[in-house]
């Protein structure tokens, strides 16, 4: 005959098994409570919901263009340099609109985008010259108006005086 069989105890694997489960789910419970001891101790309030404040932020780097004494028909250029300074995107909500204090004729501003990127930068460039009998001072404010919320409507100058 042979040897007699040797039997394992398989409610000793069994049980050992479940023993080590109940360590791991022990062990996760105490991080989670550890954890959320750790968040209430550090003084974040408990009904803190975090929101996302982003928001475009329009700048220029100069918000008037003095040409002073301008030859009588002489074309004169000024372009406005917009950045976005924001975390989202700056769009322009209509086309700039110039209003005449002083002078004649106003000109056309134009935009080279409408919609300018975080860090990103756009011009407003307005063209213009004056003629025989149109000469003397002009002041012209360029009306631009963005989605920026902190300052939604911006006014740039142009002045000229033409000889």
């Amino acid at each position: 005959m042979g040897q007699p069989k040797k039997h394992r105890n398989t409610s000793r694997t069994k049980s050992s098994s479940r023993n080590q489960q109940r360590l791991i789910i022990t062990f996760i419970a105490l991080l989670i409570v550890g954890g959320a001891a750790m968040l209430l101790l550090s003084g974040a309030p408990t009904d803190y919901t975090p929101e996302v404040v982003g928001a475009p932020r329009v700048a220029f780097a100069q918000e008037q263009v003095d040409f002073g004494d301008v030859p009588i028909s002489q074309m004169v250029e000024a372009v406005f340099h917009v950045s976005n300074v924001g975390d989202q995107t700056l769009h322009f909500l209509e086309e700039p609109v110039i209003e005449v204090r002083e002078g004649c004729c106003p000109p056309r501003a134009i935009v080279s985008s409408t919609r300018v990127a975080p860090g990103g930068e756009a011009t407003i460039t307005v063209q213009f010259t004056m003629h025989e009998g149109m000469g003397g001072p002009h002041d012209f404010r360029v009306h631009v108006r963005t989605n920026d919320p902190q300052e939604p409507y911006k006014e740039l100058v142009i002045l000229s005086n033409w000889i």
